[in-house]
Parts: structure tokens; C-alpha cells; sequence
């Protein structure tokens, strides 16, 4: 019997899931700026995405 291995692992149950560091481009139709950031799946105090970072350019 085959295995399937996760692609993430967790070293602690809830741990917050990296899903891109680094620069991002945010967009609209009129303008774009830079922000060195991240992407991250968090479970607590409530489950989704979240955005953070520092505005570059």
C-alpha cells in the first residue's frame, strides 16, 4: 500500500500555513504599488488568509 505524504507539515497542531514572502505587486485598473510581504493561512482567532506587509514603492 502507497502512502500519501502531505505537502505541508505541521510541526504544531493550527500552525499558520506560509503561502508567499517576499515582494507583491497590488493592483487596480489605475495604479500599482510594491509591498514586501506575506501571504499566510491562519487558523486563529478566526480561519482564512491574511495579508501583511510594508509598503516599498
Amino acid at each position: 500500500m502507497e502512502h500519501i505524504l502531505p505537502k505541508i507539515v505541521m510541526t504544531e497542531a493550527n500552525e499558520e500555513i506560509l503561502i508567499c514572502r517576499g515582494i507583491l505587486t497590488l493592483k487596480n485598473q489605475e495604479s500599482e504599488i510594491y509591498v514586501d510581504g506575506e501571504i499566510v493561512y491562519k487558523w486563529f482567532p478566526s480561519i482564512g488568509v491574511r495579508f501583511s506587509g510594508l509598503l516599498i514603492w
